[in-house]
Parts: C-alpha cells; sequence; structure tokens
C-alpha cells in the first residue's frame, strides 16, 4: 500500500518535474541597456529629445536644461522646457530593456506641477517595469 501511493504521486508530480523552470535573466536592466550599441543607445536618446524640442518649439518654448537620471532600471534624460517668460514644464525621456524587449518611455508633468515629474518617475518606471516583467 506505502508503494502504490507513493507512485501516484510520484505519477502526478511527474508534469511539474518535467517543466523547465522559468529563464530569470542574468544580468541587470542597465547592464543589458548597457550591452546596446552606443550608437543605438544615444540615436534613440536623442530622437526622443529632439521630437520633444519640435513639440515645444511650435508653443515658442524650448528645452532649458538637460540632466541625466536613472530609475527602475531605464536611463533617463530629464528636461526642463519653457519660454523665458512662460511656465516651466518637466518632460522625461526612457529606455530601457525588459526581456526580449525594449522600451521607450515618454512621460511630462503639466506646466504648474514644477518638481512633481522628478518626485513621481521614480515610482511610475518602478511600478511600469514590474508590470511589464
Amino acid at each position: 500500500m506505502p508503494c502504490r501511493l507513493l507512485l501516484t504521486i510520484m505519477l502526478l508530480a511527474m508534469p511539474a518535474w518535467a517543466q523547465k523552470p522559468a529563464q530569470q535573466p542574468t544580468t541587470a536592466p542597465l547592464a543589458m541597456l548597457a550591452a546596446l550599441p552606443a550608437a543605438l543607445l544615444e540615436a534613440q536618446l536623442r530622437a526622443g529629445i529632439n521630437a520633444i524640442g519640435r513639440l515645444y518649439q511650435a508653443r515658442h518654448m524650448r528645452i532649458l536644461a538637460q540632466r541625466p537620471a536613472s530609475h527602475a532600471g531605464l536611463r533617463c534624460i530629464l528636461l526642463d522646457i519653457g519660454a523665458d517668460d512662460g511656465p516651466l514644464t518637466e518632460s522625461a525621456i526612457c529606455l530601457g530593456t525588459i526581456g526580449a524587449l525594449f522600451l521607450k518611455l515618454r512621460v511630462t508633468a503639466p506646466p504648474a506641477a514644477a518638481g512633481a515629474l522628478e518626485a513621481a518617475l521614480p515610482p511610475f518606471a518602478k511600478g511600469l517595469v514590474a508590470r511589464l516583467r
């Protein structure tokens, strides 16, 4: 009887044993991002910054400052956008990899929320990356 029970348990467990373990990334997201060709990474960042610049140029605004940042494995450039006499808007362009996928994220805060993007971007990026994994 005990042998029969053991045999039944083993037969029921066989499909679970036969499954391959889930592949876990062997490198951190920033390391994977660093492995991308520097021409590709810089080109994507520049393309994003140029697109943002063109959008605001039509509104008589320009990029006043750029600063690098890193959030949840994403490489980001934070932008201050405004006119000499107008309100300041914050925007960010972020790049990263999630598994075999390439992620490009653009986020903009409303003009009246100075400092809000820099405070909200880390938890937002962390939540987004976690949901996509």
